[in-house]
């Protein structure tokens, strides 16, 4: 699930503010510095743009208080078009409601009244900017900077909404993360914490070392997304790269290294009348290897649709297959008994309520065959939760904490019974899994990141009963 959230749950740089006088200079700058609340999404280093329509921010007024306003500000406007106080009061308030494109035609008639006036040009590069006219944002905000008087910080954030143009108009850019941290799990290796279990009707005592043990230990992972530019307008070629290792202080045979690597194109659905869509085909290859034995491996191909249906959410729909061929090991000798097919289903979403507040969810299905029909087995995963910025409680300039909450429910069946367990039933279990995080920005990208997760297994097999509790630290490095 850790991709799905990467994929599903990525945020959206929203500029807001509330004006505090109808001046040109406050206006200016309440917007390209963001006077208003925390913001779901704050990074340090270039700002990538992104294409997008604004989400609206409408503060402590309802909508259509505002958008009364708006129609009286408009016919003003037309009587007196010369009346700049209207035309920014106008101005503010459509890039409150999230109409860019009102406040852009608004502030250019405005330059024929005031040319070349500084703040008028940072405010137009900043909206175009906002909706994805790079060159022409880049354009205004050059002139805004080079104009006099202009605020170090203005020009500081300038230069890194610039800098974010460079990145998002070359052919070619990455991206991605690194994390590494401390892990504590109650329950490392996964097992029952109850010594009598049933097989079969009899009742047995499990050795000490099949008991559920808790134990330490570091990791580090790293996700990292690569785009080229294709000739036709609005498709690309992605490469996605994950990769995740671990070494345990006490369960080294538990010791995992696993990545994955999927490649292909996508495609601009635009030539299909569906806007603000992009279908992605691409194949799939990967490889796990636990306590340093080549445990698993697999190939498949994958296909995405990702869909911006409104300003403020987002769907994305997965359909994959793959081949898993696993090996047998020192500490696994029938792996090969699990060789089969995998097919996976889903469709995750988020949804900004505010520029503080937005809420995930996501349900997927798995399909696993394998060799024998108790390793085989059918899973379907629901989850939701919400994600929460807040002002740091250290320093109120700082960047905005992030709090984030998962609750999700697996309900996995069998194929088949295991003749060691339940000649009879077959296996059933109903996983429940709570997380909850929090994001601490540092500086240049990185950040500090602590997890707490709990999940419970409860199964008809006794054998697969068991509970555990875990807790994370870790360093994040975004670029």
């Amino acid at each position: 699930m850790a991709s799905t959230s990467r994929e599903a749950g990525r945020f959206y740089r929203i500029f807001s503010a509330r004006p505090r006088r109808r001046s040109l200079l406050a206006f200016g700058v309440f917007v390209l510095l963001g006077a208003a609340q925390p913001t779901l999404a704050q990074q340090s280093g270039p700002v990538p743009p992104v294409k997008q329509v604004a989400v609206p921010n409408t503060g402590d007024q309802d909508l259509a208080t505002i958008q009364a306003r708006r129609a009286v500000l408009f016919q003003r406007m037309l009587q007196t078009p010369a009346d700049l106080d209207t035309a920014f009061e106008y101005a503010a308030l459509s890039v409150r409601v999230g109409d860019l494109e009102a406040a852009i035609g608004t502030l250019e008639r405005m330059l024929i009244f005031a040319p070349g006036l500084p703040r008028l040009q940072l405010e137009l590069g900043l909206l175009y900017y906002r909706l994805g006219a790079f060159e022409t944002a880049r354009d205004y905000l050059e002139a805004g900077i080079a104009g006099p008087n202009v605020p170090p910080v203005v020009v500081q954030r300038v230069e890194k909404m610039l800098a974010g143009i460079d990145t998002a108009t070359e052919r070619s850019r990455t991206s991605g993360q690194i994390r590494f941290g401390l892990r504590y799990q109650s329950n490392a290796n996964r097992a029952p914490q109850s010594e009598d279990i049933n097989l079969n009707g009899l009742i047995f005592q499990l050795s000490p070392n099949a008991l559920g043990d808790d134990d330490f230990n570091v990791y580090a992972a790293g996700s990292f997304h690569f785009v080229h530019e294709l000739e036709s307008q609005g498709d690309t070629f992605e490469v996605d790269v994950i990769g995740y290792g671990s070494k345990q202080f006490q369960r080294h045979e538990l010791d995992l290294v696993q990545g994955e690597i999927t490649a292909g194109p996508a495609f601009d659905m635009g030539r299909f009348n569906l806007d603000d869509a992009k279908l992605g085909i691409y194949g799939i290859a990967s490889a796990v290897s636990i306590a340093g034995d080549f445990y698993s491996s697999a190939l498949g191909v994958g296909s995405r649709l990702a869909l911006k249906p409104s300003p403020q959410s987002n769907v994305l729909l997965k359909a994959e297959y793959r081949r898993r061929d696993f090996r047998n090991t020192t500490n696994a000798p029938t792996g090969s008994n699990r060789t089969g097919d995998e097919y996976r289903l889903g469709a995750y979403g988020s949804y900004i309520v505010n520029p503080n507040l937005m809420v995930n969810a996501g349900v997927q299905h798995h399909w696993n065959t394998a060799e024998l029909d108790y390793l085989a087995y059918g899973e379907t995963t629901v989850f939701a939760g919400p994600t929460v910025a807040f002002a740091s409680p250290l320093d109120e300039e700082a960047a905005a904490w992030t709090a984030s909450f998962i609750a999700g429910l697996t309900l996995r069946h069998y194929d088949g019974p295991d003749p060691v367990i339940n000649a009879n039933d077959t296996q059933d279990d109903q996983e429940l899994f709570l997380r909850s995080s929090l994001t601490v920005p540092i500086r240049d990208g990185w950040a500090a990141l602590g997890e707490v997760e709990y999940r419970h297994v409860n199964s008809n097999y006794d054998t697969r009963e068991h509970d555990n509790t875990s807790v994370t630290l870790s360093a994040v490095k975004k670029f």
